[in-house]
C-alpha cells in the first residue's frame, strides 16, 4: 500500500500548527515576562545590596515570583520554547533560589558560631564520654609501653619481622627507631 501524496491541504495544515505554537510561545512569553523582569530586578538587588535593602512587599513577592518562574520553566521545557529563554529561565530559577533559600550569615559569622558555642557544647555534653575514651586509650597506651620496656627482644623482633620502613636498635636500657621513609628521624627510648 502506498502512502498518499502530500496536498497543499496538508501543507497548509503544517504550517498552521507551526505558526499557533509561535503564538502560544509568544503569547507565553507575553504573559510572565512582566514578572520574569520584576524577580530579576529583586535577584540583581539582593545580589549588589543584600537582603535588607528589600522593602517589606518586595521580601514578600519574592518567594511568589520564584515560584512561578520555576512553573514557567517546566511549562516552557514541556512545549520546547526557545531555547534562549530557557537558559534565561534556568539561570534565573538557579540565582533566586540561592537567594531565597541560602543562608542569611557568612561564612565567617557560620565558622565562629561554631568554634564558640557549637563545638563546646558539644564538647560538654559528651565531656564524660570523651573522658573515657581518653582513659581507656591512655590506659592502652601505658599497657603497651610496660610491656615494651619489660620485654625489649620480643619487641626488636616483632619490629624487625613486620616492616622493612624502619629499624630498631635494643640493648637492655634503651631502644632506638630509626625512621627511613621520606626523612630520617631517630627516636630513643630509655629506662631510667
Amino acid at each position: 500500500m502506498e502512502a498518499a501524496p502530500r496536498t497543499d491541504s496538508t501543507r497548509t495544515d503544517s504550517t498552521q500548527t507551526d505558526r499557533e505554537i509561535t503564538l502560544k510561545s509568544t503569547q507565553f512569553r507575553k504573559e510572565r515576562e512582566e514578572r520574569w523582569r520584576e524577580l530579576e530586578r529583586l535577584v540583581t538587588k539582593v545580589e549588589k545590596r543584600g537582603m535588607r535593602r528589600l522593602s517589606a512587599d518586595e521580601l514578600h513577592d519574592l518567594p511568589v515570583l520564584y515560584r512561578g518562574v520555576v512553573s514557567s520553566l517546566s511549562v516552557a521545557r514541556s512545549i520546547s520554547l526557545d531555547r534562549n529563554v530557557l537558559e534565561y529561565l534556568e539561570g534565573l530559577a538557579v540565582r533566586s533560589y540561592f537567594v531565597v533559600y541560602s543562608p542569611r550569615r557568612g561564612a565567617l559569622e557560620v565558622i565562629l558560631e561554631f568554634l564558640t558555642r557549637t563545638f563546646p557544647q558539644a564538647v560538654r555534653d559528651l565531656k564524660w564520654w570523651i573522658a573515657l575514651s581518653i582513659l581507656v586509650t591512655g590506659v592502652g597506651f601505658l599497657a603497651a609501653f610496660g610491656m615494651t620496656l619489660s620485654n625489649l627482644d620480643n619487641f626488636d623482633r616483632e619490629i624487625k619481622r613486620r616492616s622493612g620502613e624502619f629499624v630498631i636498635g635494643v640493648d637492655r636500657d634503651c631502644f632506638v627507631v630509626d625512621f627511613h621513609h621520606e626523612s630520617a628521624v631517630r627516636v630513643v627510648f630509655c629506662k631510667t
